[in-house]
């Protein structure tokens, strides 16, 4: 008889022709790939050309595992990439020989106060990181090493990869899994990392000169919850920081992240937001009847959206962005109407020029 252990999140694979396996909790398609959320993290996606899918199994609640016996109590079943299921038991620490050189951090004991460093000050980043490992794959399982830190450091788990990057910039490993984006590009990793790396650095000699009852900061790495957007309100990352404050202001998310400046004071981040609202509100919108536009030149073959990009929407073909939210906010900011009027009237189509007509077609009352 197969038991159903509670708890145990479903999980489905991707069989590669090549024999690769690949297990997620959220699995995607669209039409020249499959997609999936890499195991482990929260965001960081991955996707594969259809051509070297071989198919893609979902796993039923239904249909639990039966082929193995069941553990006696005391027993355990080592949690893999495979079953992705844990039976309580009592063992000792396993210990991969793959990952000898990775160093196991131990968790802090409950009840310590936490620590208070300065390391970010004293540690100086290889700012040449980005370019150096641009176009390299932060994961690839066909690589005897599947996670690289960077392009020399490379890892057989995700836990070696996020420690090494963590010693590189001074901070928990936490902090670089909350902070290196959806992107599996390496580069592009590096880059977010490096930006939040340097708002830490600025918080640091802003709390440096501060007493200690200084106002509330929005990211602080040494909470739990690091970010916060008012005073019961905290979240493990930015962008559900941002989301929390769109919805707040009723604005994209791009759009808030311009517009609550540079401080990580929680207090001027609300003012910035609320004069740039204010200031929105009182922008003229664009008379319609307008006909005096700027010839497009797009050509035909560019889309509003192209998964083989490395940034998928395109407002302009030289405004690129990794968000349907971002460019739609570009497609307001460039017209002067609101995101909601871009998204009712940019018409049904994909191609670039012919979004742009029915926009300005719109505008000028055609």
């Amino acid at each position: 008889m197969a038991v159903l252990i509670p708890g145990h999140v479903l999980s489905d694979r991707i069989v590669l022709k090549d024999g690769t396996i690949e297990v997620s909790e959220h699995i995607w398609e669209s039409e020249k790939y499959v997609h999936f959320i890499l195991k482990g993290t929260k965001a960081v996606e991955v996707r594969y050309a259809k051509e070297i899918v071989a198919r893609v199994e979902k796993e039923s609640p239904e249909t639990p595992d039966d082929t193995k016996p069941l553990k006696k109590e005391g027993d355990v079943e080592i949690k893999t990439a495979f079953t992705g299921i844990r039976v309580p038991g009592k063992v000792p620490p396993f210990r991969n020989p793959e990952s000898e050189n990775e160093s196991i951090t131990k968790p802090p004991l409950e009840n310590s106060p936490p620590v208070k460093s300065r390391v970010a000050s004293k540690i100086q980043i290889d700012r040449s990181m980005i370019a150096k490992n641009r176009n390299t794959s932060f994961y690839d399982p066909r690589r005897p090493k599947r996670y690289w830190a960077f392009h020399n450091s490379h890892h057989t788990t995700l836990k070696g990869a996020l420690q090494a990057m963590a010693k590189l910039y001074g901070k928990p490993a936490e902090w670089v899994e909350a902070n290196m984006g959806e992107e599996n590009d390496l580069g592009i990793i590096h880059s977010r990392l490096m930006a939040a790396y340097d708002s830490d650095a600025d918080q640091m000699n802003q709390s440096d000169e501060a007493p200690a009852s200084a106002a509330t900061v929005f990211h602080d790495a040494r909470r739990p919850l690091a970010f916060q957007t008012n005073e019961k309100r905290f979240f493990r990352t930015r962008d559900e920081a941002l989301a929390d404050l769109s919805e707040q202001y009723g604005q994209p998310v791009a759009w808030i992240s311009v517009h609550m400046g540079k401080t990580n004071l929680l207090r001027d981040i609300h003012e910035n937001l609320a004069k740039a609202v204010k200031a929105l509100s009182e922008k003229p919108m664009v008379v319609k009847g307008n006909t005096n536009w700027k010839p497009l030149n797009i050509p035909d073959d560019i889309h509003f959206y192209d998964p083989r990009r490395e940034r998928r929407y395109w407002a302009t073909p030289g405004h690129r962005f990794n968000t349907y939210q971002e460019a739609t906010a570009a497609l307001a900011r460039q017209y002067g109407v609101p995101v909601k009027w871009i998204e009712a009237h940019m018409g049904d189509t994909n191609r670039l020029n012919e979004m742009h007509e029915n926009i300005r077609n719109s505008l000028s009352g055609q």
